[in-house]
């Protein structure tokens, strides 16, 4: 065998090229999804950086408080606080432990992989972008870290999203499926929401907290369908 074959086959590229022609076709789609959502964002956050989302984020604060009143505030308060980091840490925390628990260590897994990458993804783009937040427009504690993207928005998302998934590739039955998606992207658009309803995160800031979240969430269940047909496994 030529040296450069040999070099090849136990090398790092010889692995990486014999992956990808493992899982061909599968892996070109995540790769083509994955890669759209990032264009989006870098068209958005380029949007941002010129001042270019000014009108849109004002034209929805504005419609968003239009609908403002007490009751609705409070599940505002209440969504908000679902998709807080402290309270998805220990929910986390708990599911990870029972994923273990019945034995779905290959989930449990992809649970915390997905979660801890978002975690980076929240913590680096905003020391990147550094926006500083919007004005509140009620009597609610702004944090201190900065604006975009939404940690509220990327993490709720990254959260339920691969959550609902772990869940609903051990069901069969349809309605029950789709009753989870349904449910899944309610509480996500909620939690989204109730960041602009509340005025700590511009619109924009929301936005591309969904376009990161969904990018690195779909990423992982590419990458982990494919590896599962790429092993002979079900």
């Amino acid at each position: 065998m030529p040296l450069r074959e040999h070099f090849a086959r136990f090398s790092v590229f010889g692995v990486v090229m014999r992956l990808v022609r493992r899982i061909g076709a599968r892996l070109s789609r995540g790769f083509l999804v994955s890669m759209a959502g990032i264009v989006a964002f870098g068209l958005l956050a380029d949007e941002m950086g010129e001042g270019d989302t000014a009108s849109f984020d004002s034209w929805v604060r504005g419609g968003v408080n239009s609908f403002a009143d007490p009751m609705l505030t409070k599940a505002m308060i209440a969504f908000s606080f679902i998709g807080d980091w402290p309270f998805l840490t220990l929910l986390g925390l708990a599911i990870f432990g029972f994923l273990l628990y019945i034995k779905w260590k290959r989930e449990a897994v992809l649970f915390m992989i997905t979660n801890g990458g978002e975690l980076m993804l929240n913590l680096g783009l905003k020391a990147v972008y550094q926006r500083v937040r919007p004005e509140p427009l009620f009597e609610y504690a702004v944090p201190s870290s900065y604006s975009f993207p939404s940690g509220h928005a990327l993490g709720s998302f990254c959260f339920f999203s691969i959550l609902a998934w772990i869940v609903v590739r051990n069901i069969e039955n349809t309605g029950t499926r789709s009753l989870i998606w349904f449910g899944t992207a309610f509480l996500i658009l909620a939690i989204g929401l109730s960041r602009i309803y509340l005025g700590v995160h511009y619109p924009s800031d929301v936005v591309a907290g969904y376009l990161v979240a969904a990018v690195w969430t779909l990423t992982v269940i590419f990458a982990d369908r494919s590896l599962l047909k790429g092993g002979g496994k079900n």
